[in-house]
């Protein structure tokens, strides 16, 4: 069973719902209904985010050789608070108290909240020990495969090589010859 509960964002001051197949919000103009879609929404499209984030392990590091193991926990904080902000304005023009919550499953959540002191807030994004013990293992695994399909790309790199050995010989061979026998034949000739 999935759960949204928010705190003090925008128009909604306290909800606490069930997340179904199906939700029906119903209400009078400027009471939170999209704010609350919003807020589904922006928890949802984490699983995207993820997805993206561990393919982007193996592009990143093909492509620009980069180093990829600053970790998911930076990755996905910078890219949900990202999202945060697109939907719902900068954490300076919100409410202070705000606070949302989901819960994917039995002890499997993110909560999102404003920190800070003095006049910065800044948005702040906790998981469960369970979500961050299973998305570390997806992670690892992911690293692993990058890993096996360098050293796989390696192998066949070294096979092609030795492959090409023995023609590049020959080939070496055949172009001394076309230098050579006429070099000696204008000398001796």
């Amino acid at each position: 069973m999935q759960r949204i509960e928010i705190q003090h964002l925008g128009p909604v001051q306290n909800l606490s719902m069930e997340i179904k197949d199906f939700n029906l919000l119903i209400g009078e103009q400027a009471t939170g209904k999209s704010t609350v879609a919003k807020a589904i929404y922006f928890f949802r499209i984490i699983k995207t985010t993820l997805t993206d984030y561990l393919c982007q392990i193996f592009d990143t590091a093909l492509y620009n050789g980069s180093d990829v193991s600053s970790g998911f926990n930076r990755v996905l904080k910078r890219e949900l608070k990202s999202n945060l902000i697109s939907l719902f304005g900068y954490s300076w023009d919100l409410d202070k108290r705000l606070y949302m919550k989901y819960e994917y499953a039995d002890d499997i959540w993110i909560d999102v909240k404003l920190s800070g002191n003095g006049g910065r807030q800044y948005i702040s994004v906790s998981y469960s020990l369970k979500l961050t013990q299973k998305i570390a293992k997806l992670e690892k695994e992911a690293l692993e495969a990058w890993d096996e399909r360098k050293r796989k790309a390696r192998v066949m790199g070294e096979t092609a090589a030795t492959k090409l050995l023995v023609p590049m010989i020959m080939m070496l061979a055949v172009v001394m010859a076309i230098i050579m026998i006429p070099a000696f034949l204008s000398f001796y000739g």
